[in-house]
């Protein structure tokens, strides 16, 4: 008989789901909200990439600081604080769309994104925890395709809610979503395994926190597969800058198509991660191996077809090459997270997710800030093809890496640390 999906087996995992589901749902109307607010208020572009900054940089900065924190205490606890955190910045965000105050957004903002900071990592090291680990591409593979569907519904109906009603309204929405998740989760109750080595004793705190933030980074460069994935994560960050400014570019200025142009394309990729879990299902499925293999497969996709997209000429063509492109991207980000799962030791988890974090949100950042005038100057064919080039390299040194460790065995040995035979 069939194995039911891992969404119908576990009550835990499917209920963590719906509490990133909701939230997820919330934040695409805050985003809509949110520009729509700033720019109303100051009229002014540059006020709204100053509020992102706020938003995203210091995420980017303290998401390696709070890895210790969250493998030494209690992930579900540190969840339902960010949740709550998070509402109560989005409810201020209510009273500074309505009183139009700008200094509360950017007040708010490094607030919001410290605590996400937390939230994030704390979740993608709890999925190990509660999913066996032959289920983790398949949970990982659902969570991908809706966050591709969220992109669609999310983007329309935020943006319905902002033009119909007041941002406030969307606002609410957002509050609410993380109230949702928070309940949820306070509701749901799993084995958190408590390592006694990872508490610290009194009066040593500040040494032992410090001793564990350096093991996170020296366990990267021991470990030569989680090293290698810390590669590939990095390389993979540099093709995001060139596709958030090439989407525009090409919709509005060489398809013609303005706005719907631009429409168009994201609703391609949102298609793509919707699909991707339905490929990864049937293509991967519960063997790891095949994970090994697919992550590679991934990058060759996914730099093919971004090449191709930088050369289309056409609305349909361009949406075609994007589609296919994506398609390549939802696998890497699928199977990079349920790699990082099943080969990070699970009393460091909290720490390389985080740092895993800082690592492709800096590298992004970077790489739209040295976009822009790389394709202002030298054009999409060129920048895209070297990214394509970039992103296909890495594809290739993966899976001949990867073939060097085929005894790899995930799990852990006396110290810690995974078994490499």
């Amino acid at each position: 008989m069939k194995r039911r999906h891992v969404f119908f087996r576990n009550r835990i995992y499917r209920r963590l789901w719906m509490a990133r589901t909701g939230s997820s749902l919330g934040d695409w109307f805050n985003q809509v909200a949110l520009s729509t607010t700033v720019l109303a208020i100051t009229d002014s572009p540059a006020a709204m990439g100053f509020v992102l900054l706020c938003l995203d940089l210091p995420q980017a900065v303290i998401s390696p600081l709070v890895g210790p924190l969250i493998d030494r205490f209690s992930k579900r606890k540190i969840m339902i604080a960010s949740d709550l955190v998070r509402a109560v910045v989005i409810l201020s965000f209510i009273l500074a769309s309505v009183f139009r105050q700008m200094w509360v957004f950017y007040l708010g903002g490094p607030i919001l994104g410290c605590a996400s900071a937390f939230f994030s990592p704390a979740k993608s090291a709890t999925i190990p925890v509660v999913v066996e680990k032959s289920d983790l591409t398949e949970a990982n593979a659902l969570d991908l395709s809706t966050s591709g569907a969220l992109a669609i519904i999310g983007a329309l109906l935020g943006g319905i809610v902002s033009s119909f009603f007041l941002p406030a309204v969307s606002f609410l929405i957002n509050c609410l979503s993380y109230v949702w998740s928070a309940v949820i989760i306070l509701n749901t109750h799993w084995n958190e395994e408590a390592e006694a080595a990872a508490v610290p004793k009194q009066g040593q705190s500040i040494g032992n926190y410090k001793k564990q933030l350096l093991d996170g980074f020296k366990l990267i460069f021991k470990h030569r597969i989680i090293l290698a994935l810390f590669v590939t994560t990095f390389a993979f960050a540099l093709s995001t800058g060139p596709y958030f400014i090439m989407v525009p570019v090409l919709g509005d200025s060489l398809y013609k198509y303005s706005g719907m142009g631009i429409g168009l394309l994201y609703a391609a990729d949102g298609l793509a991660f919707i699909l991707t879990g339905v490929l990864i299902q049937k293509a991967v499925g519960r063997e790891i191996e095949k994970v090994r293999r697919w992550y590679g497969f991934g990058f060759l996709i996914n730099g093919l077809f971004f090449v191709a997209f930088a050369f289309s000429s056409t609305l349909w063509s361009g949406m075609l090459f994007l589609f296919l492109s994506q398609l390549g991207s939802g696998i890497i980000m699928s199977l990079s997270t349920a790699l990082f799962q099943i080969f990070i030791p699970k009393d460091y988890r909290g720490r390389i997710f985080a740092i895993e974090g800082t690592v492709y949100k800096s590298t992004s950042q970077l790489s739209l800030a040295v976009s822009g005038p790389a394709i202002q100057l030298f054009g999409s064919p060129l920048v895209g093809t070297l990214i394509g080039v970039l992103t296909s390299f890495s594809g290739f040194g993966w899976m001949w890496i990867s073939r060097r460790f085929d005894r790899v065995v995930p799990g852990e040995n006396q110290s810690g640390t995974s078994e490499i035979l």
